[in-house]
């Protein structure tokens, strides 16, 4: 790990603070804020829910990336536009001191021993007292931390969650072990080439150990069945912001499902079609050349359970 990463990581866990107290004071309003005790600690969710006719809805956790908060990944992600447009809930969980147990042993919530998986269970549970959801389509994504949580918890919950969009995470190289899924779920995955603070090419990082962007879709497809030679196009280049993005897609995989990789080329650690939150110095680029939160909905719920 290189003196400038480690800077890079520093500045970037400094910055993401004040940035979500900005973010969240504009979403804020639109939301709807729970407080539940899990293994004897109080911890709170942010809920966002369109109008509705009082049928089930699907719900997607979203998780922010360290030093965030449920709100500003709101705030983020646009995902409130989207649930307006398709008819679900979002729901936008509060982290340990702003973070995730994702198993890296890395972050706050490892060093306390929080059972972030059990959390997310509960925060479920306690949504399906309020609300009238679809317990079948319960789906989950995050960026950074928040995308390493997703992933360990679609691992730890198989039969709760119904698929996985992981934006700027890398896999950990001990987690496919510990993965079995008795019925394969869609898995996207959408990864900077240029990211500064989690490397394409994976190893032996200032925040954990990880397999680089073509084996963490790799270990994926081998995960839900699929072969091990995906179908690869370019997608169009939309935007003159010196990104684009080559998709590859793994159609052959258990249960009919799909994995993907979105290569976003020329990308940084950020959010695609989102707001170049830090500077390009910090975090990178961000690519304008897909919109990230509708894009996952549309794939994760092509397919069902």
């Amino acid at each position: 790990m290189s003196n400038r990463i480690v800077f890079l990581i520093s500045t970037a866990a400094l910055l993401l603070g004040s940035l979500a107290c900005a973010l969240s004071a504009t979403a804020r309003n639109d939301l709807t804020t729970y407080e539940i005790t899990v293994d004897g600690r109080e911890r709170s969710y942010h809920v966002y829910v369109p109008a509705t006719d009082g049928t089930a809805l699907p719900v997607m956790l979203s998780l922010h990336g360290g030093g965030g908060d449920g709100p500003s990944t709101a705030g983020l992600t646009g995902f409130n536009s989207v649930a307006d447009a398709e008819g679900f809930i979002v729901v936008y969980p509060d982290g340990f001191e702003r973070s995730w147990a994702d198993g890296r042993g890395v972050t706050n919530a490892d060093d306390a021993g929080i059972d972030d998986i059990a959390f997310l269970q509960a925060v479920v549970d306690d949504l399906a007292t309020r609300y009238t959801i679809d317990t079948e389509q319960i789906y989950a994504t995050g960026i950074s931390n928040g995308g390493y949580m997703s992933q360990t918890l679609a691992c730890g919950w198989p039969d709760g969650i119904a698929g996985i969009g992981v934006v700027v995470a890398n896999t950990r190289v001990d987690l496919p072990p510990e993965c079995e899924f008795p019925d394969a779920i869609p898995v996207a995955f959408m990864l900077g080439r240029l990211d500064p603070l989690v490397p394409w090419q994976g190893g032996d990082t200032e925040r954990g150990v990880i397999l680089s962007g073509p084996d963490t879709i790799a270990a994926w497809a081998e995960l839900m069945g699929c072969s091990r030679n995906p179908e690869v196009t370019q997608l169009p280049d939309l935007a003159d912001d010196d990104t684009s993005i080559e998709l590859a897609t793994h159609s052959d995989c258990r249960d009919g499902v799909e994995v993907r990789l979105y290569e976003i080329r020329g990308g940084g650690h950020t959010w695609p079609g989102g707001a170049q939150y830090l500077p390009e110095a910090v975090i990178g680029r961000t690519s304008q050349d897909l919109e990230a939160s509708p894009t996952l909905w549309d794939f994760l719920t092509t397919f069902s359970r």
